[in-house]
C-alpha cells in the first residue's frame, strides 16, 4: 500500500495525501507546480518536496516564510521520515504512515448518531436564503448524509433515476460543500431507478476516496460505505432498508415498593389535627366563650411548618429565575460571538447551534490579532469547536515582498495591508514596460487580486504628464526630470510668464506620485530676454564664415553647416542674420550668437 500523509489537526484536518504515481512529489499551494495541492493560505506556492529512495521517504523544506516542522523541530536539510512522524505544513499537522493510515479520521461519526435536523451551516436567528432547494421531508427514501467536515450533519434528499454534481460551485453543482479542500466540480453522484448509487471523480485535485482507496472510474457504492471528498465525508442512506432497533427493557416495581413511594401524612400534621380537636372540645364545654390558645408544642410545630413553606417558596423562585437565565443565555449566543469579534471587522462567522461548532472566515492584520481573536472565542463555553479559515494578512504581504525583492527592477516596490483584507502596492518604477510586467506577475501569483490596490508610480508617465502641462501653457523653455518622488524643473522663462508659471507649479504638485517639487527656472528680465549662447555654451557654436549681398549678410557657416534665415540648429530657428550677430528663437525664448568681432 502507498504511503500517506493524514491531516490530524488544522485547516486541512481529515485530508489524506497518497504518495503514489512516481517517486517524487511537490507539496504546496500552486496547482501548476505541485503534484499534491494544499488549499491552505498559510502554505507557500511550493512548500516541501518528498522523494522515495531505497532508504525510505525523504522530505525537504522549500519554504522560507513558514518552514515545515517535524515532531515540533525545524529542519534545515533533507530528512528521512519515520512511521508516525508529525509534520507541520502551513496550518495543518500531518501524520506520516509508510503503509497507509490505519484508520479513517476520528471525526467521522457513525450513521446511527442522531445529529438533529439542522446539519447545515447557518447563522443563528437569521433567515436562511434558499440557495439550494432540497426537500428533506420523510417521503424521500434515499438521503445523502454528511458525517464529517464543515457541513457535518447536513442531509440532502436523492431521487431515483437522477444524477447530482458535488462541489463548491453554487452555480454548477447540485449539492454544495462549504469546504476549501473540495474542488468546484469534485464528483458526480448517480442514483439509478433501482436505487443503486454510483459515484465518479470529475478530475478533482484531492480525488474521491471510498474506504481509504482512491477511485479511478465510476464506482458503485455499497450500503454503509463512507465516501471522502477532501476533509468532508458522507454516505448514502436508504431509510427503508431494514435496521436493528434496540429496545430498552421495562422494569416493574414490587407492590411493597409502590406502597412505600405513596406519600402519607406526616406525623406533624396528625399531631396538629389532634390538638385542634382538643381545643374545639374545650370550647364547647365552657359556658362562656373563651378565646382558644395553642399549646407551646403546637405553636413550635406551626413555626417550623411555616419556615419549611418559606424555604420551599424561595427554592421555587430561584428555580424559575434560573430557568429564565438559561433561556436568555441561549438567545444571547450570537450577541456574545459578535462581541468577541467586534474588534475584527474583517472576520465573518457561521454558528451551528445543533453541534456547537463555529466556522470562521476572513482576514486579520497580524498574528497577534489572530491570537487575541481565538482567545476571545475560547472563553465562550457553548462553542464546542472552531473551524479556523482566517487569513493573517501580515504573512501574505511579507512573503510577497520577499518575491518582489528578488527582481532588480522591482526593488523599489513593496506591499502592505492598510486594513484587514486589503492589500496595496506602493513604490516607483522607471518605465511603463516595467509596470506592465509587474501587473502581469501579480495577476498570476497573487491570490487576492480583487483586494489589491496598485499605487505604484511610473516615473516615465509622470514626466510625460509634466511636459504636457508645460507645453500647454507655452513654457517650452522649461524641462523636467523625475526620480523617487521628486520633480525637478530647469530652464528659462520670460518675466511676463511668471504668473503663468506659478499656476503650472500648482498643477504639477497635484500629479499622483509627486512628493516634492524643486524649481531651478531662471526668470529673464525684458532687457536680458535674449540669451547669449557664447556665454552659456562657450566654443559650442563656431561661426567660420558668412556670405554678404551688399551690406546684408544672407548666409553663415555654423559648425561647418551653411545656414540661412529660417533654418534650425539644435531646435532653434534663425530669425535674423546681422553683420556681427545671429538671432535665434525657440519656444518663445530668444537667443543670439555673436561673431566676427
Amino acid at each position: 500500500m502507498a504511503a500517506e500523509l493524514f491531516g490530524e489537526e488544522g485547516t486541512l484536518k481529515g485530508l489524506v495525501l497518497t504518495l503514489e504515481k512516481g517517486t517524487e512529489w511537490a507539496l504546496g499551494r500552486d496547482p501548476d507546480l505541485c503534484s499534491l495541492v494544499l488549499e491552505d493560505p498559510k502554505a507557500s506556492r511550493i512548500h516541501a518536496r518528498i522523494a522515495q529512495t531505497d532508504e525510505g521517504y525523504r522530505i525537504e523544506n522549500l519554504s522560507e516564510s513558514n518552514p515545515i516542522l517535524i515532531n515540533d523541530h525545524s529542519i534545515f536539510e533533507p530528512t528521512f521520515l519515520q512511521e508516525g512522524d508529525k509534520i507541520s505544513i502551513g496550518g495543518t499537522l500531518f501524520h506520516f504512515y509508510p503503509q497507509g493510515s490505519p484508520l479513517l479520521p476520528s471525526k467521522i461519526k457513525s450513521v446511527s448518531e442522531d445529529e438533529g435536523p439542522y446539519g447545515t451551516i447557518y447563522r443563528e436567528e437569521e433567515e436562511i436564503t434558499p440557495e439550494i432547494q432540497i426537500d428533506l421531508g420523510p417521503e424521500n427514501r434515499y438521503v445523502l448524509k454528511v458525517i464529517a467536515g464543515p457541513n457535518s450533519g447536513a442531509e440532502f434528499a436523492l431521487i431515483e433515476g437522477s444524477s447530482y454534481v458535488l462541489g463548491t460551485d453554487t452555480v454548477v453543482c447540485d449539492i454544495v460543500f462549504h469546504d476549501l479542500s473540495v474542488s468546484r466540480e469534485h464528483a458526480k453522484l448517480e442514483l439509478t431507478s433501482e436505487g443503486v448509487p454510483y459515484i465518479e471523480d470529475l478530475k478533482s485535485r484531492n480525488g474521491v476516496l471510498i474506504e481509504r482507496e482512491r477511485i479511478t472510474s465510476k464506482t458503485r457504492l455499497d450500503p454503509g460505505q463512507v465516501v471522502i471528498l477532501g476533509t468532508s465525508a458522507f454516505l448514502v442512506v436508504d431509510r427503508e432498508a431494514p435496521t436493528k432497533t434496540i429496545v430498552a427493557p421495562t422494569f416493574e416495581l414490587p407492590e411493597e415498593k409502590k406502597r412505600e413511594e405513596v406519600p402519607s401524612p406526616s406525623k406533624e400534621e396528625e399531631l396538629l389535627e389532634e390538638v385542634e380537636k382538643e381545643v374545639l372540645e374545650e370550647v364547647k364545654k365552657t359556658e362562656s366563650p373563651v378565646k382558644p390558645t395553642l399549646p407551646p408544642g403546637a405553636l413550635v410545630l406551626t413555626v417550623i411548618l411555616g419556615l419549611i413553606a418559606v424555604l420551599i417558596g424561595i427554592g421555587m423562585v430561584s428555580l424559575f429565575e434560573g430557568g429564565k437565565e438559561a433561556v436568555l443565555q441561549i438567545k444571547d449566543k450570537p450577541l456574545e460571538i459578535q462581541n468577541a469579534l467586534k474588534q475584527f471587522p474583517g472576520v465573518k462567522y457561521t454558528f451551528n447551534k445543533s453541534t456547537g461548532r463555529l466556522f470562521l472566515v476572513g482576514h486579520v492584520g497580524t498574528g497577534v490579532d489572530k491570537n487575541e481573536l481565538l482567545y476571545n472565542l475560547r472563553g465562550l463555553t457553548f462553542i464546542t469547536g472552531i473551524d479556523d479559515n482566517v487569513v493573517v494578512d501580515e504573512s501574505i504581504w511579507q512573503e510577497m515582498n520577499i518575491l518582489l525583492s528578488k527582481n532588480p527592477q522591482w526593488q523599489g516596490v513593496s506591499m502592505h495591508s492598510p486594513d484587514p483584507g486589503e492589500f496595496a502596492l506602493t513604490g516607483y518604477l522607471k518605465t511603463s514596460k516595467e509596470a506592465a510586467s509587474l501587473t502581469d506577475y501579480m495577476n498570476l501569483n497573487f491570490q487576492f487580486r480583487d483586494r489589491l490596490q496598485n499605487l505604484v508610480v511610473v516615473e516615465q508617465e509622470v514626466m510625460e504628464e509634466a511636459e504636457l502641462k508645460l507645453m500647454q501653457e507655452g513654457l517650452g523653455g522649461v524641462t523636467s526630470s523625475f526620480s523617487n518622488g521628486e520633480l525637478t524643473l530647469t530652464g528659462y522663462i520670460k518675466s511676463n510668464d511668471a504668473d503663468k508659471y506659478n499656476i503650472v507649479l500648482t498643477k504639477l504638485r497635484g500629479i499622483l506620485g509627486v512628493r516634492s517639487l524643486r524649481s531651478f527656472v531662471v526668470v529673464l528680465s525684458p532687457e536680458a530676454a535674449v540669451v547669449n549662447l557664447n556665454e552659456k555654451y562657450p566654443d559650442r557654436y563656431q561661426v567660420t564664415g558668412f556670405a554678404r549681398h551688399g551690406n546684408v549678410n544672407i548666409n553663415v557657416v555654423i559648425n561647418g553647416k551653411l545656414l540661412m534665415r529660417g533654418d534650425t540648429i539644435d531646435g532653434m530657428t534663425i530669425t535674423s542674420i546681422q553683420p556681427h550677430t545671429i538671432y535665434l528663437e525657440k519656444d518663445g525664448l530668444k537667443y543670439k550668437i555673436e561673431y566676427n568681432k
